[in-house]
């Protein structure tokens, strides 16, 4: 049966889906470990710019990590050197070739552009789907990292961008805390590159899960305590076509690389900015 959990925020929204998890999950094994497993959640967050688990505890958590991973999903790309700088722990996920299998940017750069354009000019279709998993190159297996999700959906309604997202497989410990950043990351960008208000964020899981290794780190959240960071959308507002949009995602990272400010960067692209700048500078 389908569970679903709506939260206000992914801060006390967080506490709900562990906690739910672990009184509610069933032990399931799989190749990683034994986990607690929720089959078919479902998760309506209605504040998407406060997709960050601030405030809460939550230990080891890169703010620098989902703030790249945000700006490749928008930039449709994957920078794989960039990526294990940032984070050397997903090097481990990496291709004998250098490159990460599963990148999403990569895999839905492309399609961008038709999708924007298909909601820029009909707000009323149901047509704009863009998909990650790829049967001829993920069924097969074999690879060290086939992406987690199969496909992201937008729809334009009372004038406001809605987004969900389907995943196969979902760790509530190190995938939802970045997902969830980086997949409202770009539903923010296209609501201010499409004009619309930025309706909530919708994920679904087919198999929502604790390793059971993990579940120690997750009773020691505390309390949220208050603190309050926003995430916004990539991009001044003036882009004319979304492969503009992509530009000013790839130049915001290359500027934090280079340690180089863009003289035109948004109150909202600054925290992007200086996250990675700061992890960078270490």
């Amino acid at each position: 049966m389908a569970q679903l959990i709506r939260i206000d925020d992914n801060r006390g929204g967080y506490h709900q889906l562990v906690d739910y998890v672990l009184e509610r999950g069933r032990k399931q094994s799989s190749r990683n470990g034994d986990t607690l497993e929720v089959n078919d959640m479902i998760i309506e967050l209605a504040n998407p710019t406060k997709a960050l688990p601030v405030g809460i505890g939550r230990a080891n958590y890169s703010n620098a990590l989902a703030a790249l991973e945000g700006l490749q999903l928008v930039a449709g790309t994957t920078y794989d050197d960039l990526m294990v700088k940032v984070a050397p722990s997903t090097g481990q996920f990496r291709e004998d070739d250098g490159m990460f299998h599963g990148g999403y940017g990569r895999r839905i750069g492309e399609q961008m552009n038709i999708i924007t354009e298909r909601l820029a000019k009909d707000h009323d279709t149901r047509q704009a789907v863009v998909t990650i998993w790829n049967p001829k190159f993920d069924s097969v297996g074999g690879k060290k990292d086939h992406p987690c999700t199969c496909l992201f959906n937008w729809r334009i309604r009372d004038g406001k961008l809605l987004m969900s997202t389907f995943m196969r497989s979902q760790d509530v410990h190190w995938g939802w805390p970045y997902d969830v950043v980086m997949f409202c990351t770009l539903q923010l960008t296209m609501a201010k590159y499409l004009g619309v208000e930025c309706g909530p964020y919708t994920h679904h899981a087919a198999s929502f899960h604790i390793y059971t290794k993990d579940v120690p780190q997750l009773r020691v959240l505390t309390p949220w305590n208050g603190e309050d960071v926003l995430i916004g959308p990539v991009g001044n507002g003036t882009a004319e076509s979304w492969s503009d949009v992509q530009l000013d995602a790839r130049a915001l990272i290359e500027a934090a690389v280079a340690d180089d400010e863009l003289e035109d960067m948004s109150n909202d692209e600054r925290w992007y900015y200086d996250v990675l700048q700061r992890r960078l500078a270490k």
